[in-house]
């Protein structure tokens, strides 16, 4: 037990709360998104509560299968590494890592 004590605590198949939190967030918007278009087609005031209730929980299950199977056999915070990592390679975040892929010499 002692080693898990500076790690998260799953919550639903793996995954965190500070991880459900976020995808919650986004799944959110996008069943408001979705709700409010099905709203103006429709003009059914009750399916906008419907369907922002059922969409971020339906994201929520299969986004954390989905991430039990990308956590499976690795060591803590392996897959945030690697998205920092896949950011850094397009220049869209800075390198918190040394990357450097050559040998290294004393200039001499």
């Amino acid at each position: 037990m002692t080693d898990r004590v500076n790690v998260e605590p799953p919550i639903l198949h793996g995954m965190a709360a500070s991880e459900a939190k976020y995808i919650g967030i986004a799944a959110g918007c996008l069943g408001l998104l979705v709700a409010g278009l099905l709203q103006v087609m429709t003009g059914l005031g009750t399916l906008l509560l419907i369907v922002v209730v059922v969409i971020p929980l339906v994201v929520l299950w299969f986004s954390s299968l989905f991430l039990m199977k990308i956590k499976r056999g690795r060591p803590d915070g392996f897959y945030i590494q690697n998205i920092h990592l896949y950011l850094v390679e397009r220049n869209l975040m800075a390198p918190k890592f040394i990357n450097h892929f050559d040998f290294w010499d004393l200039g001499r």
